[in-house]
């Protein structure tokens, strides 16, 4: 699985313009749908897989080839996790990524932004800037 990236901003070049044909979370049972540990993002042209996740008040971006990650997506849906398909809550795939970037605010809390071509965006959040915090997703 190569790390692209593992900083607190950044700005995801290999995404720009690309397609997205599947957008996934990993969400452990007890936390809502838009809470998840980890979300996963096949692109197209070429295919391929984006895995990305905050931890630790620090943004993660990685790509990974289709069988890992469909082996990954299967151990993660099991007793403890479930995968949520998060198509409606963008707008609906097939969609253009106009970018993906990680960024930190003015209390230096990292967030991951997608913004796509409909105008809407999907923000990866903290729960709060303490170092263990998990995060949601915010959709605007």
């Amino acid at each position: 699985m190569p790390r692209e990236y593992q900083d607190y901003s950044f700005v995801v070049t290999q995404v720009a313009g690309r397609r997205l044909k599947r957008l996934v979370g990993a969400v452990i049972d007890e936390a809502s749908d838009t809470a998840p540990c980890v979300v996963f993002a096949q692109l197209d042209e070429p295919q391929e897989w984006h895995r990305f996740f905050l931890q630790a008040r620090i943004a993660f971006w990685e790509i990974w080839d289709d069988q890992k990650i469909e082996e990954e997506m299967d151990d993660f849906n099991g007793d403890d996790v479930r995968l949520v398909d998060y198509a409606q809550l963008i707008g609906g795939l097939p969609i253009r990524i106009e970018t993906a970037a990680a960024y930190a605010d003015a209390e230096d809390v990292t967030h991951i932004k997608l913004l796509f071509e409909n105008g809407r965006s999907m923000t990866l959040t903290p729960d709060s800037p303490d170092m263990e915090s998990n995060f949601h997703i915010i959709v605007s």
